[in-house]
């Protein structure tokens, strides 16, 4: 019985090991490659500085995010991230827009925020995203500003009576009655949205005096009738397609912060007019944004294999929830975290896996990628620092 635990404890070792390892690799050396729900933040994104070299940790200020209480957000404001990929993809939770009648102003009132995205880094995704508008009374603009111009998508939604809305839903979809949503034009950056009333809600406020738009993330929103009654969130998630620079590869090569820094990367255009991506080329895989991001898929599929193989079957027989196959890659898996087991749990499995990094750091077989014993020594000194237990009570990134 103590063999097995013993075997189950180690096993759960590995996987923060390689999770640790694949994280830690997308970000710069000494830099934060986590925060809360986000598991991996990878370079080009950066968290302030590098606790080793004092660098920025990101590309450029529009890549900077902060970590406030385990929670990421975009530079210094209040959008949260969600989840960040080397694909050129981001999620971000955005503010709807409200209207709703007001008696007293003879009006109607808008309430919550418009996105407001002022850098060409990020365009809201066309293939990700629905812009939906809810109400019998209500229509909402969506706008975007570029290089001067401007343009516009939008829907109109209006009904007379509840019994309308309940006749033509049909399992939570949009039918254009009570809720109408439309397709995202390619390209649409430094975005706004707003939600109006045609009328005050005057003739349908006896069931509908609240209207609302916002964009979201596909499969991510079902319509009830209840909304008819007020937006039941104050936030969508949305997916954002990202790139680096303004200018096309072919122009950016050139220049020395040409950001495709790995020798076995290849450069394409971003989709979206502004900039370019990274990428590794055929038979490599990794960050191509980092001079040794590349890295031959063999190995990588090696330790994916490991994971699935060893990992998935110690959790099963703990009654977990099934954990998804490790090789998809798109979302963190589940552990087992156990107060009466000791040695990974919730408050110290960060620290393991900044020993993990550590010490593969150690391992990396081109002298200028392993640090320094006096770098080695003040990490490990630093972990001495934490009172009673040095592995809980630290920050997390």
């Amino acid at each position: 019985m103590r063999l097995k635990e013993m075997q189950k404890q180690l096993t759960r070792l590995t996987v923060v090991l390689l999770m640790a390892l694949e994280a830690a690799s997308q970000a710069l050396p000494g830099c934060p490659y986590s925060c809360g729900i986000v598991s991996s933040i990878p370079y080009p994104f950066g968290i302030g500085n590098s606790n080793l070299t004092g660098e920025n940790c990101f590309l450029d200020k529009e890549l900077n995010l902060t970590c406030t209480n385990s929670t990421l957000y975009r530079g210094k404001g209040n959008v949260q991230i969600l989840n960040i990929t080397l694909a050129g993809k981001i999620d971000m939770l955005t503010f709807i827009s409200e209207v709703c009648k007001n008696e007293s102003l003879g009006r109607e009132e808008t309430h919550g925020y418009d996105v407001s995205l002022t850098t060409p880094a990020f365009a809201i995704s066309s293939e990700d995203n629905k812009f939906v508008t809810v109400g019998c009374d209500t229509y909402g603009y969506l706008n975007s500003f570029r290089n001067g111009t401007e343009s516009s998508t939008g829907c109109l939604t209006r009904c007379d009576t509840l019994e309308s809305v309940e006749s033509m839903q049909r399992s939570g979809n949009c039918t254009g009655i009570g809720c109408c949503q439309v397709d995202i034009p390619p390209g649409m950056n430094n975005i706004t949205f707003q939600a109006f009333s045609f009328n005050n809600f005057n003739s349908t406020s006896d069931f509908n005096d609240c209207g609302f738009s916002f964009v979201v993330k596909n499969g991510n929103y079902t319509f009830s009738v209840d909304h008819l009654n007020g937006a039941p969130f104050s936030m969508t998630p949305i997916g954002m397609d990202w790139s680096v620079g303004n200018d096309t590869c072919e122009a950016s090569m050139l220049r020395a912060d040409y950001a495709c820094k790995s020798p076995y990367s290849e450069c394409e255009n971003s989709p979206f007019a502004y900039g370019y991506r990274c990428k590794c080329k055929p038979g490599f895989q990794g960050n191509a944004y980092l001079l040794h991001g590349c890295q031959v898929k063999i190995i990588v599929m090696k330790l994916r294999v490991l994971l699935n193989v060893s990992v998935l079957t110690d959790i099963s027989e703990m009654g977990q929830k099934k954990v998804e196959d490790a090789t998809q890659g798109s979302r963190p898996m589940l552990l087992r975290r156990s107060s009466s087991v000791g040695l990974l749990d919730e408050e110290n499995q960060q620290e393991i896996m900044q020993v993990a990094i550590l010490a593969a750091r150690c391992l990396r077989l081109i002298g200028e990628e392993r640090p320094s014993m006096k770098e080695v020594t003040m990490e490990l000194e630093g972990l001495k620092l934490v009172k009673k237990h040095p592995w809980i009570n630290r920050q997390k990134f």
